[in-house]
């Protein structure tokens, strides 16, 4: 092998005062100390040498300007290849050359790395012929003629034998670059004694894996496989697309910290495109053509300046983590950071103070005796916006703002009134973060919704209308069953329940609503993935004891011994089916216990909750239960697997939700026991 390369060895010569001059007239050492690099270069100065050095030897990947986020990619790759982050999930729209910044990043380093930070590099992707592809097109731009030509060190020939094949190379400086796949077992994969110690996963989630909840469960098993055999100072970089929210590039987003980085880049944002590689007629063709198309992110300026715990800071500032004052006066963590390119924004004053947003960024409204969300395009002078001007702490702007001509306090919040709404002069980049639970923050004083990425055409309950659920604090916990609102022996209750086996993988759930209040309510719910299902049975009864006991309807698809139970205990109130028997001795008509879930009644149900949902007429109550479907999408509600061990997305409050829901017709005040439920009159012939 041949010996390292000194550092002096690779500095431009003091005649050589420009980049022009130096890549003009400089020799192969001036050339090649342009572009190196070792642990005493900084992260921008870094960055700029891999743009200089990707634009002189492969300028047929530069034919449109870089956009902002362009930046954001080359900064995460450099982070995870120096060991900075554990891993960067880069999910930048098909077509932001994501790959091929990647694969750029990657030849960069091999070649100019002084300290070659990285010798064991592995690509794995769902499709072997993709990582294939990926290393063969880093090989080839390794011995490209203009590389080879000041880089001949990288494969000059040498008594050792070594790889060069489409799948896997060795350069002749120690580093390894190999292909596999995400379809096979990782355990083991030791390479000469040496772990990997960076893998890139690429193009590992397609519509085709996502359609096997199998498939799904085993790419994540063999990348964790991978990941947890990477060296100590290991990293990782996934390039996907966010097909759908019950994949793994879901499991990864929902990962997201400080040192486990996610980009989210959408292909337009407000009707512009987020590159100028495209105009907004090829992206209109690209949508027609697509089968999903990414939902679109709000944002405000990055000279905002945002409430947090310490005060007000900067929103381009802000990191993963930080906390931030939201509409409800509390401090909650930033998930998310996410920015993106706007040209058509609104200046809002309110106070004297102007703030500057997107048009379909929610604000928080009160309009007579009602507050929502409102998109800043649709907001009109005088409509009263709640705000906590800069400088003024929460609790002490409360007193000081009744003090204000223009201000009123109603309900407890703090309201100003919009004195202007004007276009904004401002275009450029602009920023938004996604806030734990609230989902929202205080940006130039005014308080303001956040947004998250997501899988767009994939959501199911409309994630507006879940935003505006009030989130209870249980009135009290009993054995794990929380109850939100008391009981009263003159309302209407019904029950649902998903029983499950009790192994600690899914859940058996209990969810009981208050029919008689408008709109109705969830009372109570429970959750345990340990209980077993006759026992569980025994803990339902429990539980109806402490609400009148109401109609119940447990889920009959397995585990019969929950209802089992239930009927040997004499519980009078369970919901059943009757129907007609035609065969030959059997009477003319059978009883079934229970709620039965399959494909003709789970549409209906989970179609009934979203319509509730949507059109305010149920209280959901539960956090829980509210963050069960947000995370809910349409592929959940056409998945078909039923082995709970693929799958670590359990929607099992919501199912039990949405039974109980299908119980508001069957509900009754019991007045006396036996006033259980009973089929209708017109469903009773031919019995007893």
């Amino acid at each position: 092998m041949t010996k390292k390369p000194k550092p002096e060895e690779r500095k431009p010569s003091e005649a050589s005062s420009t980049v022009e001059e130096i890549l003009e007239r400089g020799s192969k050492v001036d050339v090649r100390g342009l572009f190196a690099f070792d642990t005493s270069d900084n992260e921008d100065e870094i960055l700029l040498k891999f743009n200089l050095w990707a634009r002189w030897f492969f300028p047929q990947y530069f034919k449109a300007p870089d956009a902002p986020f362009h930046r954001d990619i080359d900064a995460n790759n450099y982070r995870a290849y120096r060991g900075i982050l554990r891993s960067f999930t880069d999910i930048v729209f098909r077509g932001g050359a994501k790959t091929t910044r990647t694969k750029l990043f990657i030849a960069y380093a091999i070649a100019n790395d002084l300290d070659h930070t990285r010798k064991y590099l592995k690509v794995l992707s769902e499709d072997g012929s993709n990582s294939k592809q990926v290393v063969t097109d880093v090989y080839n731009m390794l011995i490209s003629s203009r590389v080879h030509h000041y880089y001949p060190e990288i494969f000059e020939k040498t008594v050792e034998k070594r790889e060069e094949t489409m799948a896997s190379f060795t350069t002749a400086t120690g580093v390894k670059m190999r292909a596999g796949t995400v379809g096979t077992d990782q355990r083991g994969q030791i390479q000469e004694d040496a772990r990997p110690d960076l893998i890139w996963f690429d193009d590992f989630e397609t519509r085709k894996t996502l359609r096997s909840a199998v498939v799904t469960k085993s790419i994540w098993d063999n990348m964790e496989e991978a990941r947890n055999g990477l060296s100590k100072d290991g990293s990782a970089i996934y390039t996907c697309n966010y097909v759908s929210e019950r994949g793994n590039v879901h499991r990864l987003v929902q990962k997201e910290s400080e040192d486990n980085v996610v980009l989210v880049v959408p292909i337009r944002f407000n009707g512009k495109p987020m590159w100028d590689a495209y105009t907004v007629e090829e992206i209109a063709k690209i949508e027609q053509a697509a089968d999903d198309f990414a939902g679109e992110y709000l944002c405000v300026k990055p000279d905002t300046l945002v409430l947090t715990k310490w005060g007000w800071k900067t929103i381009a500032l802000l990191r993963v983590g930080d906390k931030v004052v939201t509409h409800l006066n509390r401090e909650q963590k930033i998930l998310r950071i996410m920015q993106s390119n706007a040209n058509d924004l609104l200046d809002i004053t309110v106070n004297g103070k102007v703030v500057t947003i997107t048009k379909n960024h929610p604000v928080l409204v009160v309009r007579g005796s009602t507050k929502d969300w409102v998109p800043a395009g649709q907001l009109t002078v005088k409509d009263f916006v709640c705000v906590i001007p800069h400088g003024v702490k929460w609790s002490s702007y409360k007193e000081q703002c009744q003090n204000r001509s223009n201000n009123h306090k109603i309900g407890g919040r703090c309201l100003s009134e919009i004195e202007k709404i004007e276009p904004s002069p401002y275009k450029g980049v602009v920023h938004n973060i996604e806030v734990e639970e609230d989902n929202s923050y205080v940006a130039n004083g005014l308080v303001v919704h956040n947004c998250e990425p997501s899988a767009g055409a994939g959501i199911f309950f409309d994630r507006a209308s879940l935003d505006r659920q009030p989130k209870k604090t249980p009135l009290r916990t009993v054995a794990d069953f929380r109850i939100f609102h008391a009981f009263d022996p003159s309302h209407r209750y019904g029950a649902g329940h998903d029983v499950a086996g009790g192994v600690g993988l899914d859940s058996s759930t209990s969810v009981f609503i208050d029919f008689s209040t408008l709109p109705n309510k969830v009372a109570a719910t429970f959750e345990s993935n340990v209980i077993k299902p006759d026992v569980f049975g025994y803990e339902i009864i429990r539980q109806a004891d402490m609400f009148g006991r109401p109609i119940l309807a447990p889920e009959n698809n397995k585990f019969d011994m929950c209802i089992g139970v239930l009927r040997h205990q004499g519980y009078d109130n369970i919901y059943f089916t009757e129907q007609k028997e035609t065969r030959v001795g059997m009477p003319p008509r059978v009883k079934t216990y229970g709620w039965n879930t399959n494909t003709m009644t789970k549409p209906k149900m989970l179609f009934d909750l979203k319509k509730a949902v949507e059109d305010g007429h149920l209280e959901l109550s539960d956090p829980a239960l509210i963050a069960e479907l947000r995370s809910y999408s349409r592929d959940d509600l056409m998945d078909k697997e039923q082995d709970v061990r693929l799958t670590t997305r359990h929607f099992d409050l919501l199912m039990a939700c949405a039974i109980a829901y299908q119980m508001r017709n069957h509900a009754v005040i019991k007045k006396e026991p036996g006033a259980g439920y009973q089929q209708p009159e017109y469903e009773r012939t031919g019995l007893e």
